[in-house]
C-alpha cells in the first residue's frame, strides 16, 4: 500500500498543503533543536524539482517528531498520514511537540 504524507500551512501569506507520497521522501533532517525538515524529490509534474517542509519543534523534541512519522510510515494502516494540517481545528499533527510549518511549502 502506497503512503502518504500531508502538511497543511495557514499563515498570513495564504494557505499551502502538500500530500507527497512516501516514496518521493528523500530526507527527513533535524535541522536544530527546534526544527525538523522533510525533503522530497520531483512530484513527477515538471513544476519544481523538489519540495521542502520545515516543521518547528517544542525545543530538544526535534528528534521525537521524526520518530513519530517514521513509526507511523512503518505501522500506519491508514495510507493518508497528517504530519501536520494548520488548516484543521484544532489543529492535526502527529505529534504534540509538531508546532507550526516554519515558512511555507516550498516547491523549487
Amino acid at each position: 500500500m502506497e503512503k502518504y504524507l500531508y502538511f497543511a500551512d495557514s499563515d498570513s501569506d495564504g494557505e499551502d498543503a502538500a500530500c507527497m507520497p512516501v516514496n518521493l521522501l528523500r530526507k527527513m533532517e533535524i535541522v536544530s533543536n527546534s526544527q525538523v525538515s522533510f525533503e522530497f524529490q520531483d512530484i513527477r509534474d515538471g513544476i519544481g524539482s523538489q519540495v521542502n517542509v520545515a516543521i518547528s519543534t517544542t525545543a530538544g523534541k526535534a528528534q521525537d517528531v521524526i520518530d513519530s512519522v517514521a513509526q507511523a510510515i512503518r505501522t500506519s494502516k491508514d495510507p493518508f498520514i497528517v504530519v501536520i494540517d494548520e488548516l484543521a481545528t484544532p489543529v492535526d499533527k502527529i505529534h504534540p511537540d509538531a508546532l507550526f510549518i516554519d515558512g511555507t511549502v516550498d516547491i523549487t
